[in-house]
């Protein structure tokens, strides 16, 4: 099933829509039904509009990331060494696997955490801590999200990171989702593929993408596509051949995978562009 992020619509000087409602309004005008409630909104937001705009509009959703919002941002990191931020995300992430209940969201999506503490652009504040801990960190603080969503019956998924900076080199590698995966043994634990996070991080730690995919393609339960940048991850308006190249190897899972656009500061246009390259692809294979 195709969804689209809300992180995709560009607003004005193609700056993210921070009003979540109005991305929605926009899509209902769309006939877009498939959302990713996404990361990048801010405001508090009313659940029960929520509801009503999904039974209003036959839509469904799934939730990435900083979702529902607050008044002011803040980064979750679940490999934290710092008590006061673990905390602070586990009960942020632990209210929303709730209100995925509440709206019927069947999947909600996170970064697995950082090395060190960030800023907004994931750059470092500061030394990263050691390797080790953080990923046994990460992994603890999964586990303890997966506990509480198994209790809903919500599925979760892990996003693989892109390496392009110090604090994001964790959560890349084939080895590491295996680890997590026979650590955190439970079925409703699974990957959420980002393929541009994918294909800066296996040019940055020289490690095969295509053994990634084939090793862990079975606990993939949403991918993000979106067409990398040259440098950065710039999240570029996807184009048919990097949805061919993505989504080839999955071939025979579409029914098991959610594949949601998450190419950034698109037009309306753009989106139902994207949106139909998407559909073509899949029916090519």
């Amino acid at each position: 099933m195709i969804y689209i992020s809300t992180n995709c619509l560009g607003g004005k000087s193609f700056v993210f829509v921070r009003n979540v409602f109005r991305v929605l309004k926009v899509y209902e005008g769309l006939g877009i039904k498939n959302i990713e409630l996404g990361s990048v909104h801010l405001g508090k937001v009313d659940v029960s509009k929520l509801k009503k705009y999904k039974q209003k509009n036959g839509a469904n959703f799934i939730i990435h990331g900083f979702f529902p919002p607050e008044k002011k941002g803040y980064i979750l990191n679940l490999a934290s060494q710092d008590q006061t931020t673990t905390k602070k995300t586990l009960k942020f992430m632990k209210n929303t696997i709730e209100v995925c209940n509440e709206i019927e969201a069947d999947l909600y999506s996170f970064h697995p955490g950082y090395s060190s503490e960030v800023d907004s652009k994931f750059d470092a504040l500061g030394e990263p801590n050691a390797y080790g801990r953080s990923f046994e960190t990460a992994i603890q603080n999964i586990q303890i999200l997966a506990d509480h969503a198994s209790y809903y019956n919500i599925k979760l998924a892990v996003e693989n990171q892109n390496a392009l900076q110090e604090a994001t080199k964790l959560f890349c590698k084939t080895e590491e989702f295996k680890k997590l995966l026979r650590t955190v043994n439970n079925k409703n634990l699974g990957l959420l593929l980002d393929v541009g996070h994918l294909h800066f991080a296996s040019k940055i730690i020289k490690f095969d993408k295509n053994e990634f995919i084939e090793s862990l393609k079975h606990r993939v339960f949403e991918m993000h596509i979106q067409k990398p940048g040259k440098e950065w991850d710039d999240h570029l308006k996807l184009d048919r051949a990097t949805a061919q190249e993505a989504l080839e190897p999955f071939r025979g899972l579409f029914n098991k995978i959610k594949l949601t656009l998450e190419s950034v500061n698109l037009t309306q246009k753009d989106i139902l562009d994207c949106k139909r390259i998407l559909e073509s692809t899949i029916k090519k294979i």
